[in-house]
């Protein structure tokens, strides 16, 4: 018997939801297909590439099919594990239906505190969870205790970090980086932390109806709600516009030569590659744009393609292709949320560049002191967060922030001509790179 009339109900939801998955159902604001007549135009324009090429949904919105697969293929890596199928006897079926339901939820906040914390073993890391970010997330879901006489611990959630960060391969160690989680490592320690705050507590029997408690009661509040964002919504909502579309494709001539720049050597842009572009280009100053690392993090994990197999496609799934830089780009410009020309003109900064100088100007107010009226920080605006409403076109922030990009290299390279400026950035000689990527 799995538990309480409640929790079977729960799980027949479940089996009900995954049916809708693999019918292929997408809920219209969650994202579009083929058919959808509103977004036909989609495939005629700079995104096409997504959805012809680069996603494995081959759509140009996360399909919930891919999250499904993404669940079946981590079962895989999980069912290799000897020891874990031991673990779960009689409710392995059970305990798979579990995840199954929350696996979206589960994806979301691995993602998530993987990306902003940036775990400790470099480049490599880049997505993957280590201890502190691990501790952090059962922290913020109220899952580890105080007491010292309780099961869940932080000395004993770190212990469960370690045991199955160090204990038994899914097939190949040459996917991990030593003392980061992959995301199955996350399942599989979530199950530990079950069985801790649930079964070794006695408060059930069961250890499927213990993972549904820590993902129900904990994990789905967790406090930070743009842990559980949709990618979609924002695509639907406000990336895939005509106008939008037109502003890409005017300067895409520029942006694939800045995104060919500063991707160096590897064939997509990493997370390090995104950052350096950001700080490079004045834009990565939460001071004066109101873009921190945090955010700036969350805009590439959103824009990323999605993949079922996190090891398999691992350094597809964590880097950028040129549409997904497009994305990050456009989601860079929302949240910085650059003033309007209003707001401009009363600072004195006024022309093309008017927002590259007014960033300027506050820079220097913030590094210098004795600043006088300028030295203050920049208004951050209610609308710069992701479920905000929003009060300005997209294609106007993308406008004045890809300004700042345009201004800042041609600045940094000395150069007044902007079809010189792409060409030499094409041409990507030693000197162009080394100047605009000094980090």
């Amino acid at each position: 018997d799995f538990g309480s009339d409640h929790e079977q109900d729960s799980l027949e939801n479940a089996n009900n939801e995954t049916s809708k998955l693999e019918a292929g159902r997408t809920n219209i604001l969650d994202g579009a297909s083929k058919e959808d007549d509103d977004l036909a135009w989609l495939w005629r324009s700079n995104f096409q590439a997504r959805a012809l090429e680069d996603s494995e949904s081959r759509d140009f919105f996360d399909s919930p099919a891919v999250v499904l697969a993404s669940m079946n293929k981590d079962w895989q890596y999980l069912m290799r594990q000897s020891s874990f199928s031991r673990m779960l006897g009689v409710e392995l079926t059970s305990v798979q239906t579990v995840f199954r339901y929350h696996f979206p939820l589960i994806r979301h906040l691995y993602e998530y505190y993987s990306v902003i914390g940036g775990a400790g073993g470099g480049v490599n890391a880049e997505f993957q969870m280590d201890e502190d970010e691990w501790l952090l997330c059962l922290m913020e879901c109220q899952i580890i205790e105080e007491n010292p006489d309780s099961t869940c611990t932080a000395s004993r959630m770190a212990e469960i970090f370690k045991s199955v960060n160090e204990g038994e391969s899914f097939g190949s160690n040459s996917f991990n980086v030593d003392r980061v989680f992959l995301r199955v490592e996350f399942l599989r320690a979530l199950v530990e932390v079950a069985a801790a705050k649930f079964v070794h507590t006695q408060r059930t029997e069961s250890l499927a109806e213990a993972l549904h408690q820590l993902c129900a009661n904990h994990l789905a509040k967790n406090p930070r709600t743009e842990s559980g964002h949709s990618a979609n919504i924002f695509r639907r909502a406000r990336l895939y516009t005509r106008a939008v579309d037109q502003f890409l494709e005017h300067n895409s001539a520029f942006l694939k030569a800045v995104y060919d720049i500063f991707r160096g050597a590897h064939r997509r842009m990493t997370l390090s590659d995104w950052l350096s572009f950001l700080r490079e280009t004045g834009l990565l100053m939460p001071e004066v744009t109101g873009l921190g690392r945090r955010e700036a993090c969350l805009c590439f994990l959103w824009a990323r393609t999605q993949f079922s197999d996190e090891l398999r496609s691992m350094d597809k799934a964590r880097s950028l292709t040129f549409v997904d830089f497009l994305e990050a780009v456009a989601r860079a410009a929302d949240t910085i949320c650059p003033p309007t020309e209003e707001e401009l003109s009363d600072w004195g900064a006024k022309g093309t560049d008017a927002l590259y100088y007014y960033y300027y100007r506050i820079e220097k107010s913030v590094t210098n002191a004795g600043g006088g009226v300028l030295n203050r920080k920049i208004r951050r605006r209610l609308s710069a967060t992701p479920a905000a409403s929003k009060t300005r076109p997209l294609e106007d922030k993308l406008s004045k922030i890809v300004g700042v990009v345009r201004r800042s290299i041609m600045t940094e390279l000395d150069i007044r001509d902007e079809e010189l400026l792409i060409r030499m950035l094409s041409e990507g000689s030693r000197h162009v790179r080394q100047k605009l990527r000094r980090q």
